[in-house]
């Protein structure tokens, strides 16, 4: 889990699927508390990596990277 606490930032969620291929997503802000929500489609069963970016317009871009299994 990630908590952003700005409510105007920059948001991107990349997905790598099982196969190798790379899906972008980019973040919707809900201006509740600097939650941000991604609208993903997996099509595959299987151990997925992601790399979240976020980034404020005058500041340091960071990430956080992960996996999960979807059964």
């Amino acid at each position: 889990m990630c908590i952003l606490y700005n409510n105007d930032l920059n948001t991107k969620l990349t997905v790598l699927s099982p196969d190798k291929t790379s899906i972008d997503y980019k973040g919707a802000n809900t201006n509740k508390n600097g939650e941000y929500v991604f609208n993903v489609n997996l099509p595959q069963k299987g151990s997925y990596n992601y790399i979240l970016t976020f980034s404020h317009n005058v500041g340091v871009t960071q990430t956080k990277r992960g996996s999960f299994n979807l059964n």
